[in-house]
Formats: structure tokens, sequence, C-alpha cells
């Protein structure tokens, strides 16, 4: 492997390292209207998906943000224990004050958590996963089964179209530019989606595609363990 392709692999491999500054400077506010500019303030994701999750007894949600995801569980009656993990201290601060007991809040790293149990559900909303490489996702995915229980559920929600924020710059990847911050990601395609069943020894996939409050195309892919 030549300098050149160790450090290509390198930097697609630290992908997600690279975007953490990029949450510990956004505001609140603008999380919110980003939100709301996606569609995503309804909940109407979480709509879609509660037939899917609601029996569930123990669920984690990576990458809380600001707590969108876990609100909407909450003003759906979701009656099952929620963890969230979020990585950037400024917002797990945050969190700490919209959700002081209903919510087992940890300041982990998703690619590496730990919560000292298994699961029923595991959510990565809102593109979460197009911020890890290529690799990172393979990885990741890796971990997160890990963490399910038997006919437990991984939830990867993704956009079907790139519009309002993010460009291209090839190879699948994108690029987010805001006055704070650049954020990169690395966008699957289906059949990308499609082989994380057999690396995460999962038994099947349902995929769900939606349209946000917005119009914007979506799709979540449901993975279930064995």
């Amino acid at each position: 492997m030549t300098a050149t392709q160790k450090k290509s692999l390198t930097v697609e491999m630290d992908m997600n390292d690279n975007n953490v500054s990029f949450y510990r400077k956004i505001k609140i506010d603008k999380f919110r209207e980003i939100a709301a500019l996606l569609g995503f303030h309804t909940g109407i994701d979480l709509d879609v998906l509660m037939p899917y999750i609601r029996h569930s007894k123990v669920l984690i949600e990576l990458g809380v943000g600001f707590g969108r995801v876990v609100k909407a569980l909450l003003d759906r009656d979701f009656g099952g224990k929620i963890i969230g993990i979020e990585r950037s201290p400024e917002l797990f601060q945050y969190l700490k004050t919209q959700f002081p007991s209903t919510v087992q809040l940890l300041e982990q790293d998703i690619r590496r958590f730990e919560v000292g149990q298994n699961v029923d559900a595991i959510l990565y909303m809102w593109s979460g996963i197009l911020e890890l490489s290529l690799h990172e996702q393979h990885e990741a995915v890796r971990h997160f089964s890990q963490k399910l229980n038997p006919k437990g559920i991984l939830v990867l929600e993704i956009p079907r179209q790139v519009k309002y924020m993010g460009v291209s710059v090839g190879n699948q990847n994108l690029k987010v530019e805001m006055e704070w911050g650049v954020l990169d990601a690395f966008m699957p395609t289906h059949e990308q989606m499609l082989e994380l069943v057999k690396i995460g020894g999962f038994e099947s996939l349902k995929v769900i595609d939606y349209q946000t409050a917005t119009d914007l195309s979506r799709a979540m892919y449901l993975y279930q363990k064995p």
C-alpha cells in the first residue's frame, strides 16, 4: 500500500471523529431549525416506525442530538426503557436538563458504546449512518448487532435524495458546510445497505420508504436478528 493510499484510508476511517466539532459547536435552535427544514419536526419518522418497536422493553437511540427522537417516543407513549447515547459533551449536558429522569443518558461514542445489557431495538435515525465511512459502517453494524437480543431490531434511516443540505464531492461522499463547521458523510447505495444483513449476521430485512413533512424521500432499513 502506498503512502497516498494509507492516508486516504486513514481519512476514510476517521470520518466520524472528524465530525465531532460540528456537533460541539451547533446551537440547539439551529439544530431544531434544520430538523424542521428536513421535515422531521412532526416526528413523522417515528409515526412510521412505532408499529415495529412499540413493544420493545429496552431501546437504544444512537446520537440523541437535541432529543427529538426521545421526545417523539415519549409523546407516543413508548412504554419501554430508553437509553440515549450522545458523544458531544455540550449536547449531553443539554439533554440532561431535558430528560433528567425519564431516559438513561450515556456520554459515549456510538461505535463502541456499552450499556451493560442487550436490548430489543437500536435506532440510528436522521442519516446517522452516513456520518461513518463505509469501513466504519461495517464495523459499527457488527457492534450494534452484538448488542441486540434475539429477534432484536436495528433501524438505520437514510435519505433517498439530498436536498437543502449537503453537496456531492464524488465517490458517494457528501459534505455539509455551515457557518459553524463542516460535516463529512458517505452515502451507501441500496446494495450496500443490503450487504449489512450478512455483515451484521441478521436474519431478515424490511425496507420502508416514506416522505417527511417537507416531502423529502427517505427510507428506513429494519434489520432483525435470528
